[in-house]
């Protein structure tokens, strides 16, 4: 007696949508940060942070690092004693630590021990003060301890003949200008956004002995209304996908099906 088969199998459209964060530039992309010694390094929340060693003499016994706070948490560490370890962190949430590097080592005295200080502060990106670029160059030493956020449109590489005046000063042939109603400034370290693209962008002010300053880019935020969109279409296809799924077929025999395909055509 032959077996009744139903069978539901759902294409490329039974593929479920796995949100995925975007911004006017793509993904966004958290920095690693190699931190730097007896400096405050900042961070935002989901960034990492790295300690690396540098290989090890003979004459050091142990490496290892210990977090002082709870804004940062520990990932792993990497490497061996000839090529040096690297110490990993991420940013879990707002406010200040320290991690305290504890270098155990042999010297003509018996064991030593030598400690090396890395200052953390990490801001969320909702908290970092929205400015004009008229506000920062009026005062880049000011806001050179902190994140600044802009919203601007892309001018594209180098200096565009017909942007307004451009503040700052370039730091690699790479760098493109951002501008907004106030005036343009030139931005360094982060992917160049389309020309012409609306952007909102978290950037450090590092500003020179010499005076002079320029804006480096830390992360580009996500078109929230994109997104917003994004996720209904996502949730929404889903939702219509188990629906479809868990309908039993009307017909004897196997059913082919795309969910996707059938959505579109309703909508």
């Amino acid at each position: 007696m032959k077996r009744r088969i139903s069978c539901l199998i759902l294409f490329f459209g039974m593929i479920l949508l796995v949100p995925v964060s975007q911004s006017i530039g793509g993904p966004v992309i958290p920095k690693t940060i190699v931190l730097t010694l007896n400096h405050v390094n900042l961070m935002l929340v989901g960034d990492e942070a790295v300690v690396r060693t540098g290989p090890l003499n003979k004459n050091i016994k142990s490496v290892r690092c210990v977090v002082w706070g709870k804004v940062i948490s520990p990932v792993g560490r990497a490497g061996a004693p000839s090529s040096g370890y690297t110490f990993t962190f991420r940013a879990v949430k707002s406010g200040k630590a320290i991690v305290m590097e504890k270098i155990k080592k042999f010297g003509k005295k018996g064991e030593a021990i030598e400690f090396k200080k890395f200052g953390i502060r990490v801001y969320t990106p909702a908290a970092v003060p929205l400015l004009s670029l008229k506000e920062i160059a009026q005062n880049p030493g000011k806001y050179a301890r902190g994140f600044v956020l802009i919203a601007g449109t892309s001018r594209g590489w180098g200096r565009p003949a017909k942007a307004q005046k451009i503040w700052g000063t370039m730091a690699t042939r790479s760098d493109w200008v951002i501008e907004d109603t106030t005036g343009a400034a030139y931005i360094s370290g982060i992917l160049k956004v389309e020309k012409g693209r609306a952007v909102r962008i978290i950037c450090r002010v590092l500003v020179r002995p010499n005076g002079s300053w320029t804006l480096i880019g830390h992360r580009i935020l996500p078109d929230t209304h994109k997104i917003k969109g994004l996720k209904g279409f996502e949730q929404g296809n889903n939702r219509f996908a188990w629906f479809l799924y868990k309908r039993p077929p009307r017909t004897k025999g196997n059913l082919f099906s795309s969910s996707f395909s059938v959505s579109l055509a309703l909508a």
